[in-house]
């Protein structure tokens, strides 16, 4: 839940205005309607709107998200408020009413990534050392996605992947094809072409600066004592992992957390001021 003066909604220029989906206007148009509005009010131009991804009808989801990094790249601050009883219930409906319903997992990760390279991969100093390269702290679907989800000038920057997960560690690489298109009975098929990237997957102690602690944990990681132990990093992600990542010696395991019902309804305790 969000509070703000409303000289922070005017400075970043409020939610960004789709045109109605029978209009001939681009993307593209929408980009340059905003810049030249807010470039009028002598205030911040940041938007996030993805070039290639976004269309007409994807304009009018994530409206939260495409403000709140517009605000950080206005260089906007937060600040969290606690409170003891709920101030918002919200309640999803589960259906084609609802924006959380039909805001696509994969229009979140472009803009979240966009707003990423907008805000820090390209702009931030820090990272333009080292030649550039940067880690992804995670080798399963959402690392693999961002990853995939950069351009192909910051992917060459990857340095590798680091993990827990034994599974992915004996893996070794992350290979990335490049996509062809193949039309089977005149339908288009995708199909793994040539090698873009290797990215090797490491264990995170790789990472510590201090050499004892390092070693301390690779070893623990090495030996059969250590393979189930989440503290140096050991989880096994298996169906047959029913106590989670306790070492063997633990008198008192977790027990498996029971699923919580289906709720349509959730409170929330406090909310973030945008100042």
């Amino acid at each position: 839940t969000w509070f703000m003066p409303y000289t922070v909604w005017w400075t970043v220029g409020g939610y960004v205005e789709a045109p109605p989906l029978s209009s001939s206007e681009t993307v593209l148009d929408v980009i340059q309607h905003r810049a030249k509005i807010m470039s009028s009010r002598e205030t911040a131009q940041s938007c996030l709107i993805h070039p290639r991804y976004d269309d007409l009808s994807s304009l009018r989801l994530a409206e939260d998200l495409r403000f709140f990094h517009a605000h950080l790249q206005s260089q906007g601050t937060l600040r969290l408020v606690r409170t003891k009883i709920p101030l918002v219930t919200y309640r999803h409906t589960g259906d084609q009413s609802s924006q959380s319903f039909r805001t696509n997992r994969k229009l979140l990760l472009q803009l979240r990534v966009l707003a990423m390279e907008q805000s820090v991969l390209r702009v931030d100093p820090l990272w333009q050392q080292h030649g550039r390269k940067f880690i992804i702290w995670g080798a399963g679907r959402d690392g693999k996605d961002f990853f995939k989800a950069l351009p192909l000038d910051l992917q060459s920057c990857v340095y590798c992947f680091v993990d827990v997960d034994a599974k992915k560690l004996n893996a070794g690489y992350f290979v990335y094809h490049e996509e062809q298109q193949d039309k089977v009975d005149g339908r288009n098929h995708k199909k793994k072409g040539r090698i873009l990237f290797k990215i090797p997957i490491l264990h995170f102690s790789f990472l510590i600066p201090e050499q004892s602690v390092q070693e301390h944990i690779q070893s623990e990681w090495l030996t059969d004592g250590g393979s189930k132990d989440a503290a140096v990093g050991c989880i096994d992600k298996s169906k047959d992992n029913h106590f989670g990542s306790q070492p063997e010696n633990s008198l008192s395991p977790t027990p498996p957390a029971k699923k919580k019902q289906k709720t349509n309804s959730m409170k929330v305790c406090g909310g973030t001021i945008l100042k």
